[in-house]
């Protein structure tokens, strides 16, 4: 009765009933063969175990063995069959246990179940799902002996539902369970983590600073790649900004993907004013962008800016100011090129010296255009000077953010106006020493001279000579047209317009080879006239209607005949018969 005890006292034996009843270990289900059914060993203790109520007294028996135990189904017909243990223990006559089918559950505590057997065509669906199935020592709502009281495994099951929300709970946001809730708290609320998940900002970079000179003018383009390199850029923040940025992709804002946000301001550095074209109209640039591979084999040195090329083409794939690919994987800016095997960067290589075949090469280019009548049209600088210009990029919020907005809103202002002259537009001062009190000398609209003595001020004396000590004054530009008004009747009929193209030809007379012969015995004679209507006394673009015949035959005689043909008319620049009559 007691597992391993070779004996104990008949005392002791009365009053114990073992432990709870249930299957320990082994009994595994395993089909065979064909209608055969194997209870397996644990694999790992070697031995089965259950135990069972006795069926003659209160006691349990341990079921034990060190073999499989196997069962023939040949017999059965009718499904589902389950597999049962019984046993039974008389003090004075030993102990008994075998392991039998029946088509009925186990019931009461001197049987256990071990499994459930179906059989679908000729093979086993074995169920031997614990604990109401495969009946183990856990005592549930349908099981009255265990190891718990009642209600016991209501508790463990909130136990074990709470322990799975627990575990649930340390799986972070990328579905990686962590070792603990905290270290999946942690995981989560690390920076760049909460970043992947939030949207991009959008924030304003300064470019960098180019010089123009006069060989360059007028320039409408500007190639600026170099501003969006972190090794190449003189303005924080020091990133590596892609092409083609929008609220989804981290990069700069730039065709051709975005053709309408795609807008730097551009800035004069030696005044701090925007740049504006001779009407006045600002400038400003479209930023547009490509890649490409290179051809050949580049090879980098560290802490050298010079890149030597095998089967490259620097000088036809590549211009001053691109960026390209390093070994390293940094854009480098290209500063410039000595021949198609030899280029310099404009800083100094940082990474290990390695060779890379078909680098990809970034461009951005600065297109320059302005508003005229607002119609964006091409601009371009012809001023000497140095210029920067503003971009928007979308970056991510970890990124270290310095926004030039303010730096372009400090320093961007529109450059002052100049005094107007009979050649220049600008401002102009009425009643300045020597012009006329209350009248404008001169009004220009963009260099061009509109009249003299108009907006004329309402002062006292016409023509008055008074000098008020000067001042500026706005000229209002023309505003939007008005509503149009109501329509008018119809006018009376306008005279006659003039004759149109078209000419009458009279031809002379023309006479047949038989004229003037007694009798016309040489037979049919054919008679042609040809009109060139584009050298005639009245050429002629085209011809619309042509109405032609014979005018008049002179005497013919009694055996003569006179056949009218046709009239033709050809198109000499295809050949072709246009019409006949």
């Amino acid at each position: 009765m007691r597992f391993t005890d070779p004996s104990v006292s008949e005392s002791l034996n009365r009053k114990w009933l073992g432990m709870p009843r249930g299957v320990y270990a082994g009994f595994h289900p395993v089909e065979i063969a064909e209608d055969l059914l194997e209870l397996q060993v644990d694999s790992q203790l070697g031995f089965s175990l259950l135990k069972v109520g006795s069926s003659s007294a209160k006691a349990t028996v341990d079921l034990f063995t060190e073999d499989a135990v196997q069962l023939n189904f040949s017999t059965h017909v009718a499904y589902p069959v389950y597999v049962i243990a019984r046993a039974d223990y008389l003090l004075t006559g030993g102990t008994s246990a075998r392991i039998f089918t029946r088509e009925a559950t186990a019931s009461g505590s001197n049987e256990v179940q071990i499994c459930q057997v179906n059989k679908v065509g000729s093979n086993f669906v074995i169920d031997a799902l614990e604990p109401l199935i495969r009946q183990t020592p856990v005592a549930v709502d349908d099981q009255k002996y265990g190891f718990m009281g009642e209600g016991a495994v209501t508790d463990l099951d909130a136990t074990a539902l709470m322990t799975s929300e627990v575990e649930d709970a340390r799986e972070d946001l990328t579905a990686t369970v962590q070792p603990s809730l905290n270290d999946r708290l942690v995981t989560d609320m690390d920076g760049a983590a909460m970043t992947d998940r939030m949207v991009l900002q959008s924030i304003h970079i300064q470019g960098n600073d180019y010089e123009i000179d006069a060989p360059s003018f007028p320039l409408a383009s500007l190639n600026v790649s170099g501003s969006f390199s972190a090794v190449s850029r003189a303005n924080p923040p020091f990133l590596t900004f892609p092409d083609l940025g929008s609220p989804t992709m981290e990069g700069v804002i730039s065709g051709p993907s975005d053709t309408v946000n795609n807008i730097c301001p551009v800035v004069s550095v030696d005044t701090g004013s925007r740049v504006v074209d001779a009407a006045g109209d600002l400038i400003f640039g479209r930023l547009n962008s490509s890649t490409a591979f290179l051809s050949g084999t580049l090879t980098f040195i560290v802490a050298t800016p010079f890149v030597t090329g095998v089967g490259t083409a620097f000088l036809t794939e590549l211009e001053d100011g691109d960026l390209v690919t390093g070994a390293d994987g940094v854009l480098y800016e290209v500063l410039t090129r000595t021949s198609n095997t030899a280029l310099e960067l404009s800083t100094a290589y940082q990474g290990t010296s390695a060779a890379v075949g078909g680098p990809a090469r970034e461009r951005f280019t600065l297109e320059f255009v302005s508003r005229t009548s607002g119609v964006e049209v091409p601009a371009s600088i012809d001023a000497v000077g140095s210029y920067r210009f503003f971009a928007t990029v979308w970056t991510r919020l970890d990124n270290v953010v310095a926004n030039a907005f303010s730096v372009f809103k400090a320093r961007a202002e529109l450059p002052a106006v100049p005094e107007a002259t009979d050649t220049v537009a600008g401002k102009v001062l009425v009643a300045a020493s020597g012009g006329r009190a209350g009248a404008l000398r001169r009004v220009k609209d963009t260099g061009v001279l509109v009249d003299s003595d108009v907006h004329t001020l309402n002062f006292p004396v016409i023509g008055s000579t008074t000098d008020l000590g000067g001042g500026e004054i706005a000229i209002s530009v023309v505003g939007a047209d008005g509503p149009p008004g109501p329509t008018g009747g119809i006018g009376p009929s306008g005279p006659p317009g003039i004759d149109g193209e078209g000419y009458t030809i009279n031809n002379p007379r023309i006479m047949s080879p038989l004229s003037g012969t007694t009798i016309a015995a040489a037979g049919t004679v054919f008679v042609s006239h040809t009109v060139d209507f584009s050298i005639a006394p009245t050429p002629m673009s085209r011809v619309d209607h042509v109405v032609g015949g014979i005018g008049y035959v002179d005497n013919i005689q009694a055996f003569e005949t006179v056949i009218i043909d046709t009239l033709t008319i050809p198109d000499f620049a295809t050949t072709r018969i246009m019409g006949e009559i």
